[in-house]
C-alpha cells in the first residue's frame, strides 16, 4: 500500500529497519505515555496538598506540569514523529529520542521538587533540542514541510521564550506583566500554536475535509508556499500579539482577536469544519474539541468574576479544548502506526467514554471555582476523573503503542 509521505500514518522515511529501532524512530511511542503518567501526576498534585499538604503543590507546578509536562510530551511525541518524515529526512535516533526524554522528564522531577525555575530551564531545554534536530534535518531535506507548520514552530519558540523567563526571572522583572505574560506563552500559546498549525495540515485527514496545504514535493521553497508560509507567520504574531493584550488585563480585546484569528484560520484550512458530516469517534472528538476553544475564549471574555472564577473557566479551554483535541489526535497517530487504520474511521466506546469523561472533569473543575464550599471536592472529583480517563487511554491504547506498523 503506498501512501503519501505527508500522511500522518506514512512509515518513516527511510522504512523502519528490523528489530526494535522501528520504536525509537517514532518517539511518539515513548511519549505518548510518558505524557499521560505525568498528567496523572499533575491532576493528583490537588488531593496530595489537601490531604498532606504537599508543598510541591504551588500555584504553578499543576498547570506547569498539565501544559508543559502532559501537553509537552505529546507535542514532542508527534513533532519528533512527524517532524522529519514531512521533509523526507532521517527520523530521530534511539540516542537522541532518550537524551530528549531525559531532559524532560528530569524537568518534571525537578517541578515535583519545586524548583519551578530549574524546571522550566529542563522543559524548555526539551523543546530547544526538538527545534534543534528539527534544523540539521532540514538542512538535509527532501522536501518542505506543509507551510502551517510555520505556527507550530512559533509555539514551540512561545514555550521556549516562557520558561527561559521563568529559569532566569525575568517573569517577575516587571511585575505582574511579566508574570502573566511568561505563564501565557508556556501554558497557553505553546499549546494553541502547534495545534492550529499542525492542524490545519492534518485534521483535513482526519475529519475528511479538503487540505489547500498538500503541496507539490519540493526541495525548495516555491511563490505559493512563500506566500502562505508569510500568512501563517503573520496570524501566528497576531496570536502572540492577543498574549500580550492579555497579560496587559486587555481581556475582552485579547479573546476578541484570538477568536477571530482562530475562525480565519479554520475558514482558510478546515472548509465545512461545522458543516460537513464526520466520519467516526475520533474525528467527532476532536471537532467538540475545536469548538471549544471559541467558547473558552467568549467565557472568558464575556463572564464577569473575580481571580477563582476566571481560573476554573480556563479549564474548559485546557481539558475540553486541549485535553480533548490532543487525544484524539494521539489515537488517529497511534491507529495509522499499529496497522489499525480502520479504527481510526470507526466507532470507539472508549473514545466516546473518554470525551464524556473530560466533560465531567471539566464541568467539576469549573464549578469549584464558582462554589466555595465544595472546592475541595470538586478539584479531587475532577483530578480523579482526569485519572480515570488516562487509564483508559492507556487501556485502549497502550498495546498499539508497542505494536509495529505491519506496512512500514
Amino acid at each position: 500500500m503506498s501512501r503519501c509521505r505527508h500522511s500522518p500514518d506514512a512509515p518513516s522515511s527511510p522504512p523502519c529497519p528490523e528489530g526494535w529501532t522501528w520504536f525509537w524512530s517514532e518517539p511518539f511511542r515513548l511519549f505518548f505515555p510518558w505524557g499521560l503518567i505525568v498528567g496523572v501526576t499533575g491532576a493528583a498534585l490537588w488531593p496530595l496538598f489537601y490531604t498532606t499538604g504537599n508543598p510541591a503543590t504551588t500555584a504553578i507546578a499543576h498547570p506547569l506540569l498539565m501544559t508543559l509536562g502532559w501537553g509537552g510530551a505529546f507535542i514532542i511525541g508527534f513533532l519528533g514523529t512527524a517532524g522529519p518524515r514531512m521533509i523526507g529526512a532521517e527520523p530521530l535516533s534511539k540516542s537522541e529520542v532518550r537524551i530528549l526524554w531525559l531532559l524532560h522528564a528530569a524537568g518534571v522531577v525537578a517541578c515535583l521538587q519545586g524548583h519551578i525555575a530549574t524546571a522550566g530551564m529542563l522543559l524548555g531545554g526539551a523543546l530547544v533540542m526538538l527545534l534543534v534536530l528539527f534544523a540539521a534535518r532540514f538542512a538535509k531535506r527532501k522536501d518542505m514541510p506543509p507551510p502551517g507548520f510555520v505556527i507550530a514552530f512559533m509555539g514551540l519558540l512561545s514555550g521556549i521564550t516562557g520558561t527561559a523567563m521563568v529559569a532566569t526571572g525575568l517573569d517577575v522583572q516587571w511585575g505582574a506583566w511579566s508574570f502573566r505574560l511568561a505563564r501565557l506563552l508556556m501554558f497557553e500559546a505553546f499549546l494553541l500554536l502547534p495545534i492550529l498549525g499542525v492542524g490545519g495540515f492534518l485534521l483535513p485527514r482526519i475529519l475528511g475535509l479538503p487540505s489547500r496545504q498538500s503541496l507539490p514535493d519540493s526541495i525548495n521553497p516555491s511563490p505559493q508556499w512563500l506566500k502562505m508560509a508569510l500568512g501563517y507567520a503573520l496570524l501566528g504574531a497576531l496570536l502572540i500579539a492577543s498574549f500580550f493584550l492579555e497579560a496587559s488585563e486587555q481581556i475582552v480585546a485579547a479573546m476578541v482577536l484570538r477568536i477571530a484569528l482562530a475562525l480565519m484560520i479554520w475558514n482558510a484550512d478546515l472548509p465545512g469544519l461545522w458543516t460537513q458530516r464526520v466520519t467516526g469517534t475520533q474525528a467527532w472528538m476532536i471537532r467538540l474539541g475545536l469548538a471549544a476553544l471559541p467558547i473558552s475564549w467568549a467565557a472568558r471574555a464575556f463572564f464577569p468574576g473575580g481571580l477563582l472564577q476566571r481560573i476554573a473557566l480556563e479549564h474548559l479551554l485546557f481539558i475540553s479544548g486541549f485535553g480533548v483535541i490532543m487525544l484524539g489526535v494521539a489515537s488517529r497517530v497511534v491507529d495509522g502506526h499499529s496497522g489499525n487504520r480502520a479504527d481510526a474511521k470507526g466507532t470507539s466506546k472508549i473514545l466516546r467514554w473518554i470525551f464524556w469523561l473530560a466533560t465531567l472533569a471539566m464541568l467539576t473543575r469549573v464549578t469549584a471555582g464558582f462554589l466555595p464550599k465544595i472546592m475541595v471536592s470538586h478539584h479531587n472529583y475532577a483530578a480523579l476523573t482526569w485519572v480515570i480517563l488516562s487509564g483508559l487511554w492507556l487501556y485502549g491504547f497502550g498495546k498499539k503503542l508497542a505494536t509495529a506498523d505491519p506496512e512500514a
